[in-house]
């Protein structure tokens, strides 16, 4: 899907590589791919928890994601929200593109449905 990529294995010091990446390329989509469990899922939202606390006190409640709204075929759409690893760097990184004309998606996805998402993605005008 792409070349540029950063993994977040330490929440707060790899938060740093995408604010750089940010800073010097243009881009029309940020994408953050996890794996899924037992469905490939679009998340919808980001919210402002972490485990059993916030993410950025006195911060947004919640930022949306951008998704395909009926989903794309083996591609389901989320009903729920994480509070953990995931949604700390689905939510900082929004906070991140808050200001930039970035379309912020995130999927959980299961490794047989990563052909999908190319198929998806490459089907899509991101552009706008």
């Amino acid at each position: 899907i792409s070349d540029n990529i950063v993994i977040l294995n330490k929440l707060k010091e790899d938060l740093f590589l995408i604010e750089e990446a940010l800073e010097s390329n243009n881009y029309s989509l940020v994408i953050g791919i996890a794996r899924g469990n037992q469905n490939s899922v679009f998340e919808t939202k980001g919210v402002n928890r972490f485990n059993d606390g916030c993410i950025t006190r006195g911060g947004k409640e919640s930022y949306p994601l951008y998704y395909p709204e009926n989903g794309y075929k083996n591609l389901k759409i989320s009903n729920t929200c994480t509070n953990s690893f995931c949604n700390w760097g689905i939510y900082r990184t929004a906070q991140l593109l808050e200001d930039r004309k970035i379309k912020h998606l995130f999927i959980h996805i299961l490794e047989p449905d990563i052909e999908l998402l190319k198929e998806y993605l490459g089907n899509r005008d991101l552009s706008s």
